[in-house]
């Protein structure tokens, strides 16, 4: 009925066992204990003991996957405002943006511990429940915001009562023992060890991972690989929200030091505030470069389809105050919080649906809002006043000019723009070119290619030759550059200093050579 609540009901087993009494049995076939005393023993197993890769690897292969909290209720608050109609209203519009499953977060907090109470049990099979109705997988995501690591024993009660009656189950792709974890926690390291056994138990053919997080994934994903020693997950999940550029160096590293198991990002996004990128348009076009920029460093490393974080902005009460959540925490959705979709919506449902990673970047200047250009940055904008129409170039395009600029040995008034493409190999060249105009240009005027490495370091760049002075026609500028030992990304800049006059650039390229 129109208005009305939908609900959803999974069915449980006749058969169920109670939760304590699953849990027992398990812990007696692992040889796992209460998990009080500091003397027990850790149970281990060979890594031969983890599922095999090879449909594990299939199934993440398939995976569209989003994560997903209702924007008007994130964390526990979407158990709490329990909102069957909007949950089931955002999964039928995700799974038309072509996902095919939803990440659902679980509070032990929120649902009830050391058991799930009835009331939640049956949110969370309402939730199944309707992610099924439209074609969508669920991954279950335990433990979120919990850190009693020393309770082992019901935390394993609790795990069995949350995952009773998903068990095998094909819509259930898979499930996380925790988001997050910190490998550099002892007492988390133990206690995973534990539960990893214990949670495989409990999922039958369904994989079991655990995911890592940091500014450098690579460092942090080893640490865990260390710390779970023999008890390894079906798969490694991290968590990546550092520089675009370095994405493809940052995911080649991770997916080595996860073999031989597979690895996912199973995070990744971009805030579109206002002050982020100087007005909201700007933002979201970042937003979207950022996240094409990732999938396109996935889709050439053969690893699955990034999970964008997340599917819709937070209203302003959305985030539990606890959280201390930062503003820009608010506003990395696909969606607003209106409804309507962002620039990165239409790229993700290209991604999801065709496997197309587009890499165009508004090299034609057609695309601006408020006289800044979509895709690029204004750099040391105090030392220069930036220009930009959408026509007038050879091609019919946009411009964006420099003029009145100044500028120091260290940093010169600037449009730059880190393109989606990247080096995948040592020493791989790269091509760039623009068209200038001058207009009583003074000064040195040129386009250049920089290098960056890890954390952003500045390894060198390549310059053109310089625009004519004076006033000319239009004519064009070229750079060839290879990367540098090091480089993780490269950069193409629009350069103008010490120019009393205007310079103008057009129809920008810049591609790998073949």
């Amino acid at each position: 009925m129109i208005g009305s609540p939908v609900h959803f009901r999974r069915r449980a087993s006749a058969t169920r066992a109670s939760a304590a009494a699953v849990v027992l049995a398990l812990l007696a076939l692992s040889g796992c204990g209460g998990g009080q005393s500091a003397a027990e023993p850790t149970v281990t197993k060979p890594v031969s003991a983890v599922a095999p890769a090879g449909p594990t690897s299939r199934m993440l292969d398939q995976l569209r996957l989003v994560n997903y909290y209702p924007s008007t209720g994130g964390w526990n608050l979407m158990w709490t405002r329990w909102n069957p109609t909007k949950i089931d209203h955002d999964f039928a519009r995700i799974a038309g943006l072509g996902g095919n499953a939803v990440r659902i977060i679980i509070q032990p907090s929120a649902v009830g511990f050391p058991e799930i109470s009835p009331t939640m049990s049956s949110r969370l099979g309402d939730l199944v429940s309707m992610a099924r109705s439209h074609g969508l997988k669920v991954q279950l995501t335990l433990f979120d915001l919990w850190d009693d690591y020393h309770d082992t024993s019901q935390s394993s009660t609790w795990a069995a009562s949350v995952l009773a009656d998903y068990r095998s189950d094909p819509e259930v792709a898979f499930v996380e023992l925790q988001n997050e974890i910190n490998p550099y926690v002892p007492a988390a390291m133990s206690w995973a060890r534990k539960e990893l056994p214990i949670l495989r138990s409990l999922c039958g053919t369904v994989p079991v991972t655990v995911s890592v997080t940091g500014t450098d994934t690579s460092t942090t994903l080893t640490a865990l690989k260390a710390g779970l020693q023999g008890d390894q997950p079906d798969f490694y999940d991290v968590h990546f929200y550092g520089p675009a550029g370095s994405a493809y160096s940052q995911f080649a590293e991770d997916k080595a030091i996860a073999a031989p198991l597979p690895l996912i990002v199973g995070e990744t996004g971009y805030p579109t505030m206002a002050d982020v990128a100087g007005s909201e348009p700007a933002a979201e076009a970042n937003q979207d470069l950022y996240l094409r920029s990732v999938m396109w460093a996935a889709q050439s490393l053969a690893l699955p389809v990034p999970a964008p974080w997340i599917f819709q902005d937070f209203t302003a009460d959305a985030i539990p105050s606890n959280l201390h959540a930062r503003p820009s925490e608010y506003h990395l959705g696909l969606i607003r919080t209106d409804g309507s979709a962002k620039i990165a919506a239409a790229s993700m449902q290209a991604v999801f649906t065709s496997g197309e990673v587009s890499t165009t970047t508004n090299l034609d200047f057609t695309l601006g809002y408020q006289g800044v250009p979509l895709y690029w940055q204004r750099y040391d904008r105090g030392q220069g006043t930036f220009l930009w129409t959408p026509t007038g170039s050879p091609s019919g395009g946009g411009s964006v000019g420099l003029t009145d600029t100044s500028g120091t040995s260290a940093a010169v008034p600037s449009y730059t723009l880190d393109p989606v493409e990247v080096p995948i190999k040592a020493g791989e060249t790269f091509t760039a070119g623009a068209w200038v105009r001058s207009v009583a240009a003074t000064g040195f005027n040129r386009i250049s290619i920089a290098w960056f490495g890890a954390s952003g370091l500045y390894l060198g760049q390549s310059e053109s030759p310089a625009a004519p002075l004076g006033t000319t026609g239009w004519t064009q500028l070229a750079v060839v550059s290879s990367a540098p030992a090091g480089a993780q990304y490269e950069q193409l800049n629009l350069k103008s200093a010490h120019n009393s006059g205007t310079i103008w650039f057009s129809d920008a390229t810049i591609s790998p050579e073949d």
